[in-house]
């Protein structure tokens, strides 16, 4: 017993220590750069005159993690010991101290502190009765502090000067340190890089994956915080706003808001003028009396003159004082000025109808800030440049075809994220699936449902982008032996993301086209051997092309791109053909024309067509003794009806 209690003591002396000396390294951190300050309350683990808690940084589970809770002793707690004390008591939401002087804390940053220490008191069961409030007094790169007690006292601080009470009726002039709890220093700047917690972009982290469903989960995990705990700027900041909005584009029904910040949030992300443009463009020919917004902090001569050359008439820019092509003016503002222009930058773009937008905080808390759930998520009114696409492979195929899959598969680099589907046979069928008026047999019928379930699987049970498609007769043509066919197929998305041409179904292996211009056939897109501005472009041909001596891909639409071998879709063609698959009329390539046909989706064919059938070697269900595959149809006056 003797040696156990000694333990204990001597372990508590060193947990005391230890304390010690993180009280004097906060204390001497908290004081740094606040010399001019009137002294205001201090951290409850510099002061001990509150209790702080400690969670481990690993917060794998958070709402059974053990933590710490230090008092005035200080006293370790267990679980249930601590939740009785904390709720008990306000959690007093601080700012993070290292924050205070580095350059990368930007306005939004201390907004993000609030918003997950929030998150993580409520995950954790830590706020009771006794509601949350902010306190950010301190200086910082966004807020200068008073230098008098009487200014401190009657003056509002960070927080307040411009944003509403987390908790309204709550305001730390009335508490003292015995109401008030905090979390730790080290707590809120690790639970700040948690992966779980909300992220404005990708800090860097090994699971901060910058896709669209990594950021749809941290914009509907930030809505229902601020749905929660009444995170919404001033009133008198967002009317202030609605005026600025109101004078900019009175007159548009239509706006498309571009936020191009000079400062990017992740190393070696490059967004060009180029990219701006192409959405402004597209934007504008669907909506010829649209109005562009463009907001940045960029002095950067080929940004500013290219959309003022380019689309001169159509562009407003906010705020216009920000703007010198010689020096930027956001260097001279003062704090107040520079906080309230990111305040009101994030207000404005969040009014727009389309929002453009690279990784930032104030694009990002634009999105925050619109006016409703639906709209706030709606994939069509966020184009985020920044977003890395996914994109699902599936391949349709009977057993015995699977090995040819495979290998086919294999020697793209695709065979590790396909997904090889069972198709479907006449014993799948149902009375409901078919439409009165099908003519199909039961094969083709089977075929169509085969399309019609990658269709559902892919919109349904997943978020990916896009969509490759593949039936188990496909094999690479010839021609393309040697191209980097997995990034011919990135760069098809890169392509349509960055609107240099519009593609909702791309055919991969069309077949019996009517492939003349006086048939219809039009290009949209090509991309030359030398094109530089394609990474991947320069090693596609790493040969002379022996086809037809072509040395560049075109995307083109036509009248008749039938085939469903090989396609790729995004979710806007996916829902076009699942719409049009079922009940079941036609077979799966008609339902592809059709698509084009009936203006459901974007529907265009590259060729030199990447796929073929492999028809001599594995014949085919649907059409026996059928061994010809072609991409342009070969037979005189088939292509009569489509001549223009």
């Amino acid at each position: 017993m003797v040696a156990w209690a000694l333990l204990a003591f001597i372990t508590s002396v060193l947990a005391l220590q230890h304390e010690s000396a993180r009280f004097i390294g906060l204390a001497n951190e908290a004081e740094s750069d606040q010399s001019s300050c009137s002294p205001y309350r201090p951290l409850c683990e510099v002061s001990g005159s509150c209790p702080h808690v400690q969670v481990p940084s690993n917060l794998n589970d958070l709402v059974n993690a053990k933590f710490t809770v230090y008092t005035d002793n200080p006293m370790v707690l267990e679980r249930f010991g601590s939740l009785k004390v904390l709720k008990n008591k306000h959690l007093r939401i601080r700012t993070n101290y290292k924050c205070l002087r580095h350059p990368e804390c930007s306005f939004f940053t201390h907004s993000l502190f609030v918003m997950n220490q929030l998150k993580l008191a409520k995950r954790m069961g830590l706020i009771g009765n006794k509601k949350p409030f902010v306190y950010m007094p301190e200086k910082s790169g966004n807020f200068d502090c008073y230098e008098s007690a009487k200014e401190l006292n009657s003056k509002p601080d960070f927080w307040e000067k411009w944003f509403e009470p987390v908790s309204p009726g709550v305001h730390w002039r009335d508490l003292d340190d015995a109401d008030v709890w905090e979390f730790s220093q080290e707590t809120i700047l690790s639970s700040f890089f948690d992966f779980r917690m909300i992220h404005a972009f990708p800090y860097g982290g090994k699971n901060d994956k910058g896709t669209k469903s990594w950021i749809s989960a941290n914009r509907f995990e930030a809505w229902k915080v601020m749905q929660d705990f009444n995170i919404k700027p001033k009133a008198h900041l967002r009317n202030e706003a609605g005026r600025i909005w109101q004078k900019l584009v009175s007159n548009s029904s239509s706006v498309l808001g571009i936020f191009a910040p000079k400062t990017k949030k992740v190393p070696g992300e490059k967004i060009k003028s180029e990219d701006y443009q192409n959405v402004a463009k597209s934007f504008l020919s669907e909506n010829p009396n649209g109005t562009l917004l463009l907001a940045t902090d960029s002095n950067e001569n080929e940004l500013l003159h290219s959309f003022e050359e380019k689309l001169n008439g159509k562009l407003v820019m906010y705020p216009s004082a920000r703007f010198s092509l010689e020096q930027s003016s956001v260097q001279r503002m003062d704090k107040d000025a520079k906080s309230k222009n990111a305040l009101m930058n994030a207000l404005i773009l969040s009014k727009v109808s389309v929002l453009a937008k690279s990784w930032s905080e104030i694009g990002e808390f634009a999105v925050y800030f619109r006016n409703d759930r639906k709209t706030q998520f709606e994939v069509n009114t966020v184009i985020d440049f920044s977003i890395k696409p996914t994109m699902a492979v599936y391949a349709i195929a009977l057993e015995k075809r699977w090995d040819h899959v495979y290998s086919q598969l294999k020697q793209l680099g695709l065979h590790k994220k396909a997904e090889i589907r069972r198709a479907s046979s006449p014993s799948d069928i149902r009375y409901h699936m078919v439409h009165p008026n099908c003519n199909l047999n039961v094969y083709e019928i089977s075929c169509t449902l085969s399309h019609h379930h990658i269709y559902s699987r892919f919109l349904e049970q997943t978020q990916d982008d896009y969509a490759l498609i593949f039936e188990d007769d496909f094999e690479l043509e010839p021609q393309y032996k040697g191209v980097n066919i997995a990034k011919l197929i990135d760069d098809l998305i890169t392509i349509k993301k960055t609107q240099k041409a519009k593609w909702d179904i791309v055919n991969l292996g069309r077949c019996y086209d009517c492939c003349e211009s006086s048939y219809g056939q039009k290009e949209i897109f090509r991309i030359p051997k030398d094109k530089v501005d394609l990474p991947a472009m320069k090693n596609y041909f790493v040969t002379k092309t022996s086809a037809n001596d072509s040395e560049s891909v075109s995307l083109v639409t036509s009248k008749s791109a039938s085939c469903a071998h090989a396609y790729l879709v995004n979710r806007k063609g996916a829902k076009a053909l699942l719409d049009l698959s079922m009940p079941i009329l036609d077979i799966s390539d008609d339902v592809l024309v059709q698509s084009g046909e009936k203006k459901m989706a974007h529907y265009v064919s590259i060729t030199p067509r990447i796929f073929r059938q492999r028809r001599k070697h594995l014949g085919s269900v649907l059409n026996p003794g059928d061994t010809n595959d072609v991409e342009c149809n070969p037979y005189k006056g088939a292509c009569d009806w489509a001549r223009v």
